[in-house]
């Protein structure tokens, strides 16, 4: 998945992506709602001419596509690890422990300080 180091100035300079980039057009469609994440029409033209086209119902991370618990997990632990002040992973670890428990939570205190490295 993306994560915060997809926008570091490494990945934003390097070459090969920027290559890349300069080849894809983005093409507003005529959806109404400018929030709206799907569907999603991708196409890709070889320098062959060949076309190809897949529409994307659901993106990854919708309501209809949601991440995995795991994989939620997983990515917000690397975008803690990405801060500029990262937390400890015991830290990260209790952090998690309190948000999903939030419902029980007495003190928002306990969570604003728990936040802090």
């Amino acid at each position: 998945g993306i994560g915060v180091d997809a926008y570091d100035d490494t990945a934003l300079t390097h070459s090969g992506t920027n290559d890349l980039a300069r080849r894809i057009n983005i093409i507003v469609d005529d959806n109404p709602d400018p929030n709206a994440l799907s569907p999603v029409l991708l196409t890709v033209t070889l320098r062959t001419g060949e076309h190809h086209e897949i529409t994307v119902r659901d993106v990854y991370g919708s309501p209809a596509n949601p991440m995995s618990h795991e994989a939620h997990l997983e990515k917000f632990r690397r975008n803690c690890a990405a801060a500029p002040r990262p937390l400890p992973s015991r830290q990260v670890d209790i952090l998690i422990e309190i948000i999903e428990n939030l419902e029980a939570l007495e003190e928002v205190t306990t969570l604003t300080d728990s936040m802090m490295p």
